[in-house]
């Protein structure tokens, strides 16, 4: 069995980092899909001739606004939550990944099965870890003591895909 190792220093920019990262996982496709339907109305209006159609445009866009709005709100909540859980404190967190993932903070310990993982996936300096509830286990590429972060991301999309086939 295979055991990876990462560990980094959870300060403000790592959560900024983090929860942008989360958040483009989770509504890519809400944001692609609400953009081709903005460009297909626009192709349809324009090739009928008839600007009435133009109104349908609304719809995408009003959609659009209002996870616009949503996003603003939960980066605010994210921002007091860091706030209120490391006031004056930047804690060292470790994630472990062998029979499965360790989320090992100052104050918890969390662990996560591989058949919890929903998504994974490296993003700018990170590889996030979604998994059922909510919940986030991130690994800064550059923290990583035992193996890299693309030979990680491929163990655990290994281990998650083994334990689909053993449920089947």
């Amino acid at each position: 069995m295979k055991h990876y190792v990462n560990v980094y220093v959870y300060t403000p920019s790592i959560a900024e980092t983090t929860w942008r990262a989360w958040w483009r996982m989770r509504f890519r496709a809400f944001y692609i899909t609400a953009s081709l339907f903005i460009a297909a109305i626009v192709v349809i209006a324009l090739f009928v001739q008839q600007p009435l159609y133009f109104v349908y445009e609304a719809f995408p866009v009003i959609a659009l606004a209002f996870m616009e709005r949503r996003r603003r709100k939960l980066r605010k909540e994210a921002e007091e939550q860091y706030e209120n859980n490391f006031k004056d404190e930047t804690p060292t967190i470790r994630v472990e990944v062998g029979e499965g993932i360790s989320l090992i903070t100052p104050k918890n310990i969390e662990r996560i099965s591989f058949d919890e993982v929903e998504q994974i996936d490296m993003m700018d300096d990170i590889v996030l870890v979604i998994a059922t509830g909510g919940r986030i286990a991130a690994m800064k590429k550059d923290g990583f003591l035992d193996g890299t972060p693309e030979e990680c991301v491929a163990y655990i999309r290994k281990q998650k895909r083994a334990n689909r086939r053993k449920k089947h």
